[in-house]
């Protein structure tokens, strides 16, 4: 796909559109490893829906990003609630941020 057909369906999008693109790829290839960025980007979307103030959206989101991270860091014993952005990031490889 040409890169100006890629920004001009990016710019007629929203945030929300974009992360739930994104998931849905993620969810596609699953088996091929993007539990990590699948992760990352439901917390991401949890924080989208809690500042657009949809908290029980964004508490499923949260809960869904912190299943798929015990998954791959079964070792870290924290609560969701101790877990922030950063945990999240560090999942994914820096271009992917």
């Amino acid at each position: 796909m040409p890169y100006a057909r890629i920004a001009n369906t990016l710019t007629e999008t929203s945030p929300r559109e974009h992360i739930s693109l994104a998931l849905d790829t993620f969810r596609r290839y699953q088996p091929l490893g993007f539990c990590g960025q699948m992760a990352r980007s439901t917390y991401k979307q949890g924080q989208l829906f809690q500042v657009m103030g949809l908290s029980a959206e964004a508490a499923r989101s949260f809960e869904e990003a912190y299943i798929l991270r015990t998954k791959i860091v079964p070792n870290d014993i924290r609560s969701e609630q101790e877990l922030t952005e950063r945990d999240y990031d560090e999942l994914v490889m820096l271009w992917s941020r």
